[in-house]
């Protein structure tokens, strides 16, 4: 099921100057001790930050030297129009008007001038953003065939990866350790979605989150994903929004600039919700959300068959468990000791503080505890008996039905 996108946008997206790029490298660039663009250092394809108004060259990663073969303290101070000769002012004027939004503009072909004088040709990709307050450019020089041939390679990895294993942990930290080949990131989620609108976090990769480890549970309207969940639509969740929730939203406050999130579906059903996100200022364009909506489509159909896995695990256990009971009701006639073996055999599903089993007496509206389980509670033992009608349970007599008390104030 294609999935709607949308975006959470801003005024613009800002990254803070590098002073080079990172990566392991024969063509080395230093580091500043500003916060480093991931956009930039991580980018799958060459990449340059130029300043808009010169074309200055103010950042870059190391595939951009590797394509033009040079070292960083080379590349830096040079402009646009030092790296493609052909580009006129003009031209470069105009392409700036065709950009909108966040949205990477695909451009003509360009021949990019190499250190030794010979011209290598790419296909030429714009987006606006802003560096240290001044409007600039995103530039990607890349070969789209190549670069769709390496993404069909790195999503048949993700379904090896997927096959491989049966371990649901060890399937999502391969599928992760893919992913981050086809998009950067500093923090990637996996989470289930409950018919509450609860969120269960059962995958974290990278930066870890206070609050928000693996196995927590959180109400969906305290994130930035609701409509993500109701309407199963993508977002592309820029800094200005996450800087709004700041306060109010333990991620938002761990120091995470932008995001993405995407609805994982499968037979049409919503099954969870994918989302990566960034310290660096509204690091995402749109085909970065297109991309991970297809890497989602990937992990989607996991998490539906480890659900019904699981659930068919509960199922069983739970049989089991209804099996023993009738046998431990038949094979004693102490009653105490049917209490002792009924409570141990229904904790091997349902796992609790304190079990109580009580007597009810219609007649005089009383109840009484007959046997206990688990911690005490003052004013509540085995005998002790309660009017009915001033217990929290009285509504689950006279309902003859089960009932959720999320904070009994007290209990028999």
């Amino acid at each position: 099921m294609a999935s709607k996108s949308g975006s959470l946008s801003g005024e613009g997206p800002t990254y803070p100057t590098n002073g080079g790029a990172d990566g392991a490298s024969s063509h080395s660039a230093p580091r500043s001790a500003a916060t480093n663009s991931h956009l930039v250092s991580k980018y799958p394809d060459p990449c340059f930050l130029v300043e808009l108004e010169t074309g200055k060259v103010l950042d870059f990663n190391v595939l951009a030297l590797e394509l033009l073969d040079y070292e960083s303290q080379e590349l830096s101070g040079k402009t646009i129009f030092d790296l493609i000769p052909d580009l006129s002012r003009n031209e470069y004027s105009s392409y700036i008007a065709q950009i909108e939004g966040r949205v990477l503009t695909a451009l003509p072909a360009s021949q990019f001038l190499r250190r030794d004088r010979s011209n290598v040709s790419a296909e030429l990709y714009m987006g606006l953003t802003t560096v240290d307050g001044n409007r600039a450019l995103l530039t990607v020089a890349r070969d789209t065939k190549e670069r769709d041939a390496r993404e069909l390679a790195l999503l048949a990895r993700i379904g090896s990866v997927i096959s491989e294993s049966p371990e649901i942990a060890v399937v999502y930290e391969g599928f992760a350790t893919v992913a981050s080949e086809l998009i950067p990131f500093d923090r990637m989620t996996i989470c289930e979605i409950y018919e509450d609108d609860q969120l269960s976090l059962v995958h974290v990769s990278g930066m870890k989150v206070q609050g928000w480890e693996p196995g927590t549970l959180h109400d969906l309207d305290e994130t930035y994903m609701p409509s993500a969940v109701r309407d199963h639509s993508s977002l592309l969740v820029e800094t200005r929004i996450l800087k709004e929730r700041r306060g109010d939203d333990t991620a938002a406050d761990a120091n995470i600039n932008s995001a993405l999130v995407v609805p994982l579906v499968a037979s049409s059903q919503l099954v969870g919700v994918l989302t990566v996100s960034s310290t660096a200022e509204d690091s995402y364009f749109q085909e970065d959300l297109s991309r991970l909506e297809r890497i989602g489509q990937q992990i989607a159909g996991v998490i539906a068959n480890s659900k019904l896995y699981e659930q068919s695990q509960r199922d069983s256990r739970e049989r089991a468990v209804i099996a023993k009971v009738g046998r431990i009701i038949s094979s004693s006639v102490d009653i105490k000791d049917i209490y002792t073996r009924f409570v141990s055999a229904v904790h091997e599903v349902l796992e609790s503080d304190r079990t109580v089993i009580a007597e009810i007496d219609l007649d005089r509206r009383t109840i009484t505890p007959v046997h206990i389980d688990g911690v005490d509670v003052q004013g509540s033992g085995e005998g002790v008996e309660q009017d009915l009608d001033q217990s929290p349970l009285g509504p689950v007599v006279d309902a003859r039905e089960a009932v959720l008390l999320d904070k009994p104030a007290t209990e028999a």
